[in-house]
């Protein structure tokens, strides 16, 4: 597997507990209950094992080998706010 538009952009979720996570992601969506983040990836070869371990939620009609990959999932009650951004560190306490 490896990426489609190079690096994706990070997310700060500040979560209540007072920690922050950051998360490499190319979209975020919130569903009923979490907030979920997915990468774009390329199946490079068929005998790419990668797949079996992933949580594949699409693949792209057209071009098979493009696949949307769940990378992270929060619940909603434990996240005070989702920041986007592209921080090339953590950022400060």
């Amino acid at each position: 597997m490896k990426l489609t538009d190079g690096v994706p952009p990070t997310w700060r979720v500040k979560l209540k507990s007072g920690n922050d996570v950051l998360v490499m992601a190319d979209s975020a969506h919130v569903n009923e209950t979490h907030q979920v983040f997915s990468l774009m990836l390329e199946d490079t070869t068929e005998e790419d094992r990668a797949s079996e371990f992933l949580h594949i939620t699409n693949r792209f009609p057209t071009r098979p080998e493009r696949v949307i990959v769940t990378v992270a999932a929060f619940p909603l009650g434990d996240i005070e706010e989702v920041v986007a951004g592209d921080w090339k560190e953590v950022p400060a306490e």
